[in-house]
C-alpha cells in the first residue's frame, strides 16, 4: 500500500466518521428514533413516527437531509478505497474483489432511493401513494443489509491481515 493511498483511505474514513456522526448527532433527539422510521413497512407506522415527531421532529430531520444525501457517496467511496487501495482483500479473487467493492455504492444508491421517499412523503403528506412506504422501508432493508454484509466481509479480511501478519514475523 503506499503512502499516497494511505492518505488517501485515512481521509475518506475521516470523513466518513465525521459524517456519520453528524447524522446520529443531529437525528439524536427523534424519537421513535430514525432506524425505527427508516424500517417502517406500513402506512399507519410511518405516520404515527411522523406524528411522534411533531413539526419540530420533522423539520429537525428535514434539516439533517442535506448532509444524508451526502453520507451514501462518502460511504460508498469508503468501500471502493478500502477493498481496492489496502491489502485487506488480497486474499480475494480479482472478480470477487470487484463484487465486494461495489457493495457499498450500491447501498448507497439504495439509501439515496429511500430519502428521496422520504422527502417525498414529507412534501405530500398522507396523500402520497401509500405503496412508496413499504418500497422505502425495502430499499432501507437492502442498504442496511449490504452494509452490514460489507461489514462481515471487512472483519473477515481484517482477521485474515491480522494473522498472516503475526505469522510471518517468525
Amino acid at each position: 500500500m503506499s503512502r499516497r493511498d494511505r492518505w488517501i483511505v485515512l481521509f475518506c474514513s475521516l470523513l466518513y466518521v465525521a459524517s456519520q456522526a453528524n447524522i446520529a448527532l443531529m437525528t439524536l433527539p427523534l424519537k421513535p428514533d430514525v432506524l425505527a422510521f427508516q424500517l417502517t413497512f406500513s402506512p399507519a407506522s410511518f405516520w404515527s413516527i411522523i406524528d411522534a415527531w411533531g413539526p419540530n421532529g420533522v423539520a429537525l430531520y428535514r434539516a439533517h437531509m442535506p448532509f444524508d444525501m451526502l453520507h451514501p457517496l462518502i460511504y460508498g467511496a469508503l468501500g471502493i478505497l478500502t477493498v481496492n487501495r489496502t491489502p485487506l482483500f488480497a486474499p480475494f479473487s480479482p472478480d470477487t474483489r470487484r463484487l465486494i467493492s461495489l457493495i457499498l455504492p450500491v447501498a448507497g444508491g439504495f439509501d439515496l432511493i429511500e430519502n428521496g421517499c422520504h422527502l417525498y412523503l414529507l412534501a405530500q403528506g398522507h396523500a402520497a401513494g401509500a405503496w412508496i412506504i413499504p418500497f422505502s422501508g425495502s430499499c432501507s432493508a437492502i442498504k442496511w443489509t449490504l452494509a452490514g454484509l460489507f461489514t462481515i466481509m471487512l472483519a473477515l479480511s481484517c482477521g485474515w491481515f491480522l494473522l498472516k501478519s503475526l505469522t510471518t514475523r517468525h
